[in-house]
């Protein structure tokens, strides 16, 4: 059975991995370190971004907008039925009370466009870290498991061979210190698959948080709010 969580992607040739001596157990335990480092805060901004952005009240805002539209086209609707002239004292009091009400909305509403897509641009940057983060861990975990699987198949069994062999305290013991060794470097490929499960979600919540907020970018130019720039 495999130790990972889901299966790493094939080692990219272009990315330079540093086995790690599998006789040192400080350079077992540092192996991907630098590719962990730096995650948490990675995801935690991806978090905050994704937190920052109040999707429903862009929608109440839209409804907001449709009903003043709708309410100031139902007024004009009503003088012009009941023939009372556009130039009216009432008229003209309500038509400009619904036509500022309208006004702030829309101001209201191309703010929160303006910030939908700098945040859109701030998490898209963020996605491509995470990408690229996640694309390293992976490359460490298929280099470190081929690493880990012909150590066993090699230099384990024939240090097993040997003790059983021989019955010597000595080979026994260097049997049992590269087995750990290697239940080591085992446990440390656990680790950055935990690392790669932990950047993978932040990406999948990064992704549906970006496809919301284009939609949500498009709602509102098809409102007449703004243009696309996204």
């Amino acid at each position: 059975m495999s130790i990972f969580t889901s299966a790493p992607a094939p080692p990219d040739q272009t990315v330079a991995i540093a086995l790690p001596d599998l006789h040192d157990s400080a350079a077992i335990m540092r192996y991907g370190e630098p590719v962990q480092r730096g995650l948490k805060a990675l995801v935690s901004d991806v978090a905050k971004n994704v937190a920052a952005c109040d999707v429903d009240e862009i929608n109440a805002l839209l409804a907001e907008m449709d009903r003043l539209i709708s309410e100031r086209d139902n007024h004009f609707r009503t003088a012009t039925s009941r023939g009372k002239p556009r130039q009216s004292k009432t008229f003209r009091m309500s038509s400009a009370a619904a036509t500022k009400a309208l006004g702030r909305t829309r101001k209201e509403l191309e703010g929160e466009r303006m910030s939908l897509l700098v945040s859109i641009k701030i998490l898209d940057n963020l996605y491509g870290k995470l990408k690229e983060r996640e694309r390293l861990l992976s490359a460490h975990i298929t280099a470190g498991q081929q690493q880990l699987t012909t150590a066993r198949a090699g230099e384990l069994s024939e240090l097993q061979l040997r003790a059983k062999t021989t019955g010597a305290s000595v080979d026994r013991l260097a049997c049992e210190n590269f087995h750990f060794k290697c239940e080591s470097l085992r446990k440390r490929l656990v680790d950055l698959d935990l690392s790669r499960t932990v950047c993978l979600q932040s990406m999948a919540q990064a992704e549906l948080t970006l496809q919301t907020r284009r939609r949500l970018v498009q709602s509102l130019e098809l409102a007449g709010i703004g243009q696309s720039t996204c």
